[in-house]
C-alpha cells in the first residue's frame, strides 16, 4: 500500500530571494487546476460530440494563524498585503509529503488574487489567501540534503593488551568505528559511559578513533571490550 499524504504535511511556500518559505501557520491548503474545453469536429465525429483543450487555468489557496512578524522561515499573511507584493507575479510552491517521508512539489508562477483577514472575539484571527496561477506549473520532487544515508547498527570485540588503556578500530571482526557515532562500549560485560573530559572509573572517553579508559584502571590480561557503534557509511 503506498503511504497517504497528511493534510498537516502540506505547505504553500514563496520563493523569496534564493530560499522557499513557508506562507503563514498554516491550517488549510489547497491546489486547483482546469482545463477548458471546447467542442472539437472531424469526419469521424458520428454522433457523439468531440472535444479538444483549449486553455489551461491553475490556481491555490491557503488558510491559516494570523502572524504580525516574518521569521526566518515563515512569512506573514501580512507581507502579501503591501503594494509591492500584492500586484507581483510570485513564484510559489504547494508541498506535499507522505508518511514515508517522500516529498513532491508543484511550482508555477502566481498572482494575489485576492487576500482576507478575519478575527472573531473568541477566537484565533485567520486570514484566506487565494493565488491565481499565470502560466504552467511544474511537478517534481524535492531533493533530500546530502549525504543522508541510512545508518547501519555494527559492533565488534576488541582482544586488549594488558596494562593499556585504549583501543582503535579496526576490531577482531576487520570492521571499524572511526568517524561513527559510538552508542554502547562494554568492558567484560559492564558498560561505560561516555565522558568528554578525561575518562575515570567507569568511563570512557572517544576522540573519533580511539576509545580511552581511566588510566588508573588498566586492561587485565585477555580482557575483551565490546563496542556497538552507528556506522553511516559501509
Amino acid at each position: 500500500m503506498a503511504n497517504i499524504v497528511l493534510g498537516k504535511n502540506v505547505n504553500v511556500e514563496a520563493l523569496i530571494g534564493s530560499a522557499y518559505m513557508v506562507i503563514g501557520c498554516a491550517v488549510s491548503c489547497a491546489f486547483e487546476f482546469e482545463n477548458e474545453l471546447i467542442g472539437k469536429t472531424d469526419v469521424n465525429a458520428g454522433l457523439y460530440r468531440k472535444k479538444r483543450v483549449r486553455i489551461s487555468d491553475n490556481r491555490g489557496s491557503v488558510n491559516g494563524l494570523v502572524t504580525l512578524e516574518n521569521t526566518a522561515t515563515r512569512l506573514s499573511a501580512f507581507y502579501f498585503l503591501q503594494e509591492a507584493i500584492v500586484r507581483s507575479e510570485q513564484t510559489m510552491r504547494f508541498v506535499f509529503t507522505d508518511e514515508g517521508g517522500e516529498t513532491k512539489y508543484i511550482t508555477g508562477t502566481f498572482l494575489v488574487q485576492s487576500i482576507s483577514i478575519t478575527a472573531d472575539v473568541s477566537a484565533f484571527a485567520e486570514f484566506d489567501l487565494s493565488l491565481e496561477g499565470t502560466g504552467g506549473v511544474e511537478i517534481g520532487t524535492v531533493e533530500p540534503p546530502p549525504d543522508v544515508f541510512c545508518p547501519e547498527l555494527q559492533s565488534d570485540t576488541w582482544e586488549t593488551t594488558e596494562g593499556g588503556t585504549s583501543i582503535s578500530g579496526p576490531g577482531i571482526g576487520g570492521k571499524s568505528y572511526e568517524g561513527d557515532e559510538i552508542l554502547v562500549v562494554f568492558r567484560e560485560g559492564t558498560q561505560f559511559d561516555y565522558t568528554a573530559g578525561a575518562p575515570g572509573n567507569r568511563e570512557y572517553g572517544y576522540d573519533g578513533v580511539n576509545i580511552s579508559f581511566d588510566p588508573l584502571n588498566p586492561f587485565n590480561l585477555d580482557e575483551r571490550v565490546n563496542v556497538v557503534w552507528k556506522a553511516f557509511e559501509s
